[in-house]
């Protein structure tokens, strides 16, 4: 999967840019991309008992089930868009747990629900920034028990990008984009609650059909 991943990245880079000036009406985009979490202290919360102080290396393993992916709706007017955007965002530590924490993953989802505003700038390149919430759902087992969780809403998040968008045809576009996220998530789980800070940066490939180009 890494592998295929590069090929496309590859081939997106050698297409030839397409012009955005007055990009106009409706885009859809999904994408497969990677994540790199910086290292931040999460802290799991239990009732009536001590903090356990989560340090170890931050993982996202975007190419193991479920898979990194990310899923935009834009519409363009006079070269700028409002967006709602979806990315799968991963999280994982497995090395340092704190006892009695046997097990650490947001892997059904740190994701992250945003609200952007896109500009389009000379020869296709996009400049974004978004702000939203994140959606999590976390995986983790204290003693031998697994705390539940559930998707929830559980705090904000915000994002900056730059997108580089590459022409197919009048209407289909592959796109390279790099974006910095910061977020803060409170996630409740039973008996307790995980506060959870995100600084990442992602690396995206997307493809994208323009309904009014």
């Amino acid at each position: 999967m890494a592998l295929a991943y590069r090929y496309v990245l590859t081939a997106l880079l050698g297409c030839t840019a397409v012009s955005i000036n007055a990009k106009e009406g409706w885009e859809l985009s999904a994408a497969l991309g990677m994540s790199y979490s910086f290292n931040q202290t999460i802290t799991v919360q239990q009732n009536n008992q001590q903090d356990l102080l989560v340090e170890g290396q931050r993982e996202s393993k975007p190419f193991s089930a479920p898979f990194y992916y990310a899923l935009r709706v834009s519409f363009w007017w006079e070269n700028q868009a409002i967006e709602l955007e979806g990315i799968h965002h991963k999280i994982y530590v497995e090395d340092n747990l704190p006892a009695p924490l046997e097990k650490f993953e947001i892997t059904d989802g740190y994701n992250l629900l945003y609200l952007n505003y896109a500009y389009a700038w000379q020869e296709s390149l996009i400049f974004r920034a978004g702000i939203g919430s994140v959606i999590a759902h976390p995986d983790i087992i204290i003693a031998g028990e697994r705390a539940l969780g559930g998707y929830q809403f559980s705090g904000l998040s915000g994002q900056v990008a730059i997108e580089k968008e590459f022409a197919l045809t009048a209407h289909w576009l592959l796109s390279l984009e790099g974006k910095l996220s910061y977020s803060q998530a409170d996630i409740e789980i039973n008996n307790g609650s995980i506060d959870a800070p995100d600084t990442a940066l992602h690396l995206i490939g997307h493809i994208k059909y323009n309904f009014g180009q």
